[in-house]
């Protein structure tokens, strides 16, 4: 009969940074079997080896870079080998490997670009794929505080209320998430991201009143003068209480 092989890995699944050890086994010692009979899909195959049993050979898959939703696999043309009669090899091929080298990213966003006392900013973090292992603890706020972490009906979107810092102004507020803090269904690390600033006046204005004189009498008058910390808006004199 003619020869033939079987090709297996030592792995399931493949994401960024792993190789899949490949093996194959020939019925028979083949003759003339090298690395450039074997066909790879989506990867690239390294070291193919034979280690003193003649009938079995090794060499390591590695995966294409940035892939998603695809698989690898290896397979040997038949004829390209033969055994030491000289009959040609029969075909073999590899079970697929999934292989997921995609990081996922994610991008922040808030729904006002400024802030005054008494209100807040959702935040919405947008993911590439779906997270694992992010929670609340994971994202930095700056120049405030953010609320309770809500998943959406989408599993890519999360949000979370901002609220900012009481008595300041000129701030610029912020959230992030770190790169890391994250990963995707195949385990790979999570790239980090930012919101855009947020500009924060939470300071309340004020007003100093003074007069030019300090008593008067009967037919006297005075001019008062109003310094306010920011310019006023509405401010008429029928908000003067005399």
């Amino acid at each position: 009969p003619a020869p033939s092989v079987i090709i297996t890995f030592d792995k399931s699944a493949l994401k960024i940074g792993e190789q899949a050890r490949a093996t194959f086994t020939f019925t028979e010692a083949p003759v003339g079997f090298t690395a450039e009979d074997v066909t790879v899909s989506n990867g690239t195959l390294s070291g193919l080896s034979n280690a003193g049993d003649p009938l079995v050979y090794t060499a390591d898959l590695t995966p294409g870079a940035g892939l998603s939703g695809v698989s690898a696999g290896l397979s040997v043309a038949a004829g390209s080998y033969t055994n030491l009669s000289g009959d040609p090899g029969l075909a073999g091929a590899s079970p697929a490997i999934p292989v997921d080298t995609l990081p996922p990213t994610v991008s922040i966003s808030s729904s006002t670009a400024t802030l005054r006392s008494a209100e807040t900013a959702t935040i919405t973090l947008t993911f590439s794929e779906a997270p694992t292992g992010f929670s609340l603890g994971d994202l930095s706020a700056t120049g405030g505080t953010l609320g309770s972490l809500v998943g959406t009906a989408n599993p890519l979107v999360y949000t979370a209320d901002f609220t900012p810092q009481a008595g300041v102004s000129g701030v610029l507020g912020s959230v992030s998430l770190a790169a890391g803090a994250y990963t995707d269904a195949a385990g790979n690390s999570g790239g980090g991201g930012s919101s855009s600033a947020i500009a924060i006046n939470t300071l309340g204005p004020s007003v100093a009143i003074t007069a030019a004189n300090g008593t008067l009498k009967a037919g006297e008058n005075t001019e008062v003068t109003f310094t306010f910390s920011s310019v006023p808006t509405n401010f008429t004199a029928s908000d003067i209480v005399v």
